[in-house]
């Protein structure tokens, strides 16, 4: 059915389609409040909840923070670092790719090329490269998952068997499977028994392909 609106101490509240709780028409969660990139949350935005909707950015993004924030230590989020949703869809937007007139010289520049320039500034205050794992939250086709670049900075030395456990740990704090935990310990012990250990890789965290997979 429909949302049910009535009143209540002079505020609207709307009644949920599925089981649950009335929301306040005027619903606006910040989260966190100490921080100057907060996520609004509206009541909309939680609507989006209920089975049969699409998540979006900001249920996203809130909840990527609240998994940090409250599952990681504060030793884990210093070697973690998380994109917003609104990262790729900029760095992929197609209009990088498409030849533009102007002054600057910024459109005889390769698409790609451009399309860093557009985020390059994001990151400007974060060493990226000093980063064990960094989240890039991904939406395709309606359909989202979470990219895991793994060890940016290439580092030789390979960590001991209890700081790769330790990370797998972490990672399932993050809500990833049993076969993205599998692959990672697998990933990170063949890479500590090559000259190159550690070397960078991606995996791709996505319930819809069993939990994704690795590329190095």
């Amino acid at each position: 059915g429909g949302d049910l609106d009535r009143e209540e101490g002079g505020e609207t509240l709307v009644q949920r389609p599925r089981d649950g709780p009335p929301i306040p028409e005027h619903l606006k969660v910040v989260y966190p409040k100490d921080e100057g990139a907060a996520v609004t949350v509206t009541r909309d935005d939680v609507l989006r909840l209920d089975a049969g909707n699409y998540l979006n950015d900001a249920i996203i993004d809130m909840y990527l923070r609240f998994i940090a924030n409250t599952y990681l230590s504060e030793e884990e989020r210093t070697s973690i670092y998380f994109f917003n949703t609104f990262f790729y869809k900029r760095l992929a937007d197609r209009r990088w790719q498409t030849a533009s007139s102007g002054s600057d010289g910024a459109s005889s520049a390769p698409g790609d090329e451009r399309a860093y320039r557009s985020v390059a500034n994001w990151t400007r205050k974060v060493d990226l490269f000093s980063k064990d794992y960094i989240f890039v939250p991904i939406n395709e086709k309606s359909h989202w998952f979470l990219a895991l670049i793994c060890f940016a900075g290439s580092p030789f030395a390979p960590p001991s068997p209890p700081a790769r456990k330790k990370r797998a740990a972490a990672a399932a704090k993050l809500g990833a499977p049993p076969t993205t935990r599998t692959r990672l310990l697998q990933a990170e012990s063949s890479r500590a028994s090559t000259p190159q250990a550690r070397s960078p890789g991606v995996l791709s965290i996505d319930s819809d392909r069993g939990g994704g997979g690795e590329s190095g």
